[in-house]
């Protein structure tokens, strides 16, 4: 199940590379937390954050949470760069 986020969640992608990465549904929201997530950065809200997209690519809950959560999570791991615009060019070209 891939649940797009209308609008994304952009983070650095490493942190003091300087690059940016758009997340734009739950599964890359899901690869990051689990395999490029900060060590140092996984604390409650990280933890909330990983159950939550989890939960969605289960079919257990809907990718509105999961989105906030990993929101949440970006922002007070201190990797969030903030909204970008729509993710609907990016399903274009990719479908």
């Amino acid at each position: 199940m891939r649940a797009h986020f209308d609008i994304p969640v952009t983070v650095l992608a490493r942190r003091g590379s300087g690059r940016l990465r758009r997340i734009c549904d739950i599964k890359e929201a899901a690869c990051v937390l689990l395999e490029l997530w900060p060590a140092d950065r996984r604390d409650a809200s990280y933890t909330a954050a990983k159950r939550d997209c989890l939960d969605v690519l289960e079919g257990r809950c809907d990718g509105t949470a999961a989105r906030k959560a990993f929101m949440a999570a970006a922002l007070d791991g201190e990797i969030s760069c903030g909204r970008r615009k729509s993710c609907a060019d990016r399903s274009q070209r990719t479908a």
